[in-house]
């Protein structure tokens, strides 16, 4: 019996491709979409951890990902994160904003000045994961600062989603 390869399915259940979905009711669900960009994820071995059962969890949650490509949920076999393969944009919703983040852009607005009232459409806001420098990518709209000071992926990421659970009333 043949040995099965990594990425061959394994009854987890996926989206359908897009060419296969009505983009009508795709593009019309309300979701932010973060991206985040140039991040760096390498499996090491890490001696005693002395941050916590969270970030080994987290840690842990990561090697899994790159070892098995997917996650997902123990309850319903959702999968929660998947590796994708490049370009990025093939996996967003059509027709959507797409706005890049960046304390150097000339618009620095306040988080919860990004939502419009009303709002039904998903957005997309790209991050960028690195330790220095500046996200260069051709697909983004506009560019928007949330702070006057750098911000780390996840600082940025924290304001962004506690703005849109104030706008949408997520508790």
């Amino acid at each position: 019996m043949p040995r099965k390869r990594r990425h061959e399915d394994d009854g987890e259940k996926d989206l359908p491709p897009r060419h296969l979905t009505n983009p009508h009711q795709t593009n019309q669900q309300k979701r932010l979409i973060v991206v985040l960009e140039n991040a760096h994820l390498d499996v090491i071995k890490v001696g005693v951890c002395s941050q916590g059962a969270c970030i080994k969890r987290f840690a842990g949650l990561m090697v899994q990902l790159l070892h098995k490509l997917s996650i997902k949920s123990t309850e319903n076999s959702i999968k929660l994160l998947k590796v994708i393969k490049n370009p990025v944009t093939d996996y967003l919703p059509a027709g959507c904003k797409k706005i890049g983040t960046s304390y150097q852009a000339k618009e620095l607005v306040r988080p919860r000045d990004l939502i419009t009232p009303g709002m039904k459409e998903p957005v997309v806001y790209v991050v960028g994961a690195m330790a220095h420098g500046k996200v260069n990518v051709d697909y983004t709209e506009k560019e928007v600062a949330i702070s006057e000071y750098p911000l780390s992926a996840a600082l940025t990421c924290t304001k962004l989603l506690n703005a849109f659970e104030d706008a949408w009333g997520i508790t």
